[in-house]
């Protein structure tokens, strides 16, 4: 029986010695947030679960009260709670936004810093943005094999203008902002005169927003392998 004969393209795998830890460390990151948001929902899941049950058990017990006096007795009693934990939600929102965006800001700032260190270059002028600096960078660094980095970027740019709202302006956002945000999937805005409110950010809209990071970081580190094992061999030749 013949044997077969089998080839491998070099290509294949990874000449830069850092990809390899950068890729685990990047996507280990974005799972550890996936696994913090889901922890944090089932414990206010929880907490309102506990909340809802005591509600009833008093509103049960008291029956036999006029509805209205009912009504006002159970706000005396839950009213602060209930408030306290519809804002605990809100508040929970934004912290997830903020995790998964750190992440995103962190990783890109590592992997970056690994290029220069290692390929030279270095960060482009004429940006306030941090984190637009360094996707400017990278941009040039892979140049023709950008690939679907470019689309994953676009979208995770604009959900940063969500961020800032949400942490520096209280939600409240203005014409030009409500212009990035009103293509974002899974939140509620409400418009108030000349001003436009983000009332609702669902689960969705994080979950989705992890999604596109892990996409993103996946798509760079085939690009980074591609222009890296580029590199490598013309210092080789």
């Amino acid at each position: 029986m013949a044997l077969k004969k089998i080839s491998f393209d070099l290509n294949d795998y990874p000449k830069w010695s850092e990809i390899n830890w950068l890729r685990y460390e990047t996507l280990n990151s974005v799972d550890a947030a996936r696994n913090l948001i889901f922890m944090q929902r089932e414990m206010i899941g929880k907490a309102q679960n506990q909340l809802h049950k005591k509600i009833k058990s008093s509103e049960s017990e008291n029956s036999q009260m006029d509805r209205d006096m009912l009504d006002q007795y159970l706000e005396h009693l839950y009213g602060i709670e209930e408030r306290i934990a519809a804002e605990l939600v809100r508040v929970a929102s934004v912290s997830d936004v903020s995790i998964v965006l750190s992440i995103f800001e962190s990783k890109l700032k590592v992997i970056c810093d690994r290029i220069i260190r290692d390929f030279g270059g270095e960060l482009p002028d004429g940006s306030n943005s941090v984190i637009h600096k360094y996707w400017k960078f990278l941009r040039a660094f892979l140049d023709q094999y950008i690939g679907r980095v470019e689309s994953s970027y676009t979208y995770i740019k604009n959900t940063y203008v969500l961020r800032n709202v949400l942490v520096h302006q209280d939600a409240t956002a203005k014409e030009e902002q409500f212009n990035s945000l009103s293509g974002l999937k899974n939140i509620e805005i409400d418009k108030f005169e000349q001003n436009y409110y983000v009332t609702k950010i669902g689960d969705g809209f994080v979950d989705e927003l992890a999604d596109k990071i892990a996409v993103f970081f996946t798509e760079v580190f085939k690009c980074l392998q591609m222009k890296t094992n580029e590199l490598l061999d013309q210092r080789k030749a």
